[in-house]
């Protein structure tokens, strides 16, 4: 839940024009990574397990890179966003399976 405010207080910094003190800067920029890393890592164990249980063919590997690649700045976000949407579709379809075999 942090992410999004950060990543807001960021681009305000940025494009906004807003003279801040550099301890209000640090602070958004270490606030973004640390969320960021945080979400990412989640990302990529939901990402496991869904290949440990064969209900995703794309590799776990590919969230790390993917969170490299995109930085947290831009659009890194959507790889960790993308996992946990397909996670929760998943698990509504597993539950719908679920009810038609009760």
């Amino acid at each position: 839940m942090v992410y999004l405010p950060a990543l807001a207080v960021y681009w305000m910094i940025v494009f906004g024009g807003y003279s801040v003190m550099p301890q209000v800067w640090l602070a958004d920029i270490a606030m973004l990574l640390l969320s960021y890393a945080f979400m990412s890592l989640n990302a990529y164990f939901v990402q496991a397990k869904l290949n440990e249980y064969e209900l995703s063919d794309s590799g776990a590997w590919k969230v790390c890179v993917g969170a490299l690649l995109l930085n947290p700045v831009f659009i890194g976000g959507l790889v960790s966003l993308s996992v946990f949407l397909r996670a929760r579709g998943i698990k509504r379809t597993l539950e719908a399976r679920v009810e038609r075999k009760l």
